[in-house]
């Protein structure tokens, strides 16, 4: 259930107005706090959690501001898509399906997102994750995100993740490596069978609130 709330600029452009080159520039932070998900289970739950955030920033004089509507409820199906090995997310690839709903209904087009993520910023950016196809939009987002440490408690580390989103209907996500890699070129040479059918990751969805 992510909580943490991203300071994002993300442009709508088409697939050739984007240089992939290792200068390519951030557009944006994203900082992300990981928070136990089992106190999260009333829309009272998440005021008492933004009590405590503007008390704490008060402390240390950071101005906080609260969004309009912000306790409205909006929640998103994740659907995860991988090898039955992990052989995108061993190569630092994630491809995923995001549904919002509304009304408990789905709220338009489903999105496709395919990134590829990488502590090392020069990696990240040489990537080209723009589709193979021409026409339509794309959303390419090239982002640094801030993450707790692993081991310890305080300190942060950053992993940049270079993004391409596009609307996508579900019923077309019967496909193998080898289908994924005509859509988005930078899997091609990904080391592993094209053949491989791309199954749900852990037979599970991820629900966002």
């Amino acid at each position: 259930m992510p909580l943490g709330r991203a300071c994002a600029l993300i442009f709508a452009i088409s697939q050739h107005d984007i240089q992939n080159t290792p200068e390519d520039r951030i557009q944006y932070h994203e900082y992300k706090i990981i928070l136990q998900p089992q106190h999260f289970t009333s829309p009272q739950a998440f005021k008492d959690f933004w009590q405590i955030v503007k008390t704490t920033a008060k402390k240390y004089d950071v101005k906080v501001k609260e969004a309009e509507a912000a306790f409205e409820s909006h929640v998103r199906e994740v659907l995860f898509f991988d090898t039955e090995d992990f052989a995108l997310y061993r190569n630092h690839f994630i491809f995923r399906l995001r549904t919002r709903y509304k009304g408990g209904w789905p709220d338009g087009i489903p999105e496709v997102t395919f990134k590829f993520r990488h502590p090392e910023f020069e990696k990240a950016a040489a990537v080209d994750v723009r589709p193979g196809a021409s026409g339509g939009i794309a959303r390419i987002k090239f982002k640094e995100e801030f993450l707790p440490m692993r081991e310890t408690l305080g300190g942060k580390r950053s992993i940049f993740s270079h993004n391409c989103v596009l609307a996508k209907p579900r019923e077309d996500l019967d496909m193998a490596v080898k289908d994924l890699a005509a859509a988005f070129p930078a899997v091609e040479t990904l080391e592993a069978n094209h053949e491989s059918p791309l199954r749900l990751v852990n037979d599970m969805a991820v629900e966002e609130v």
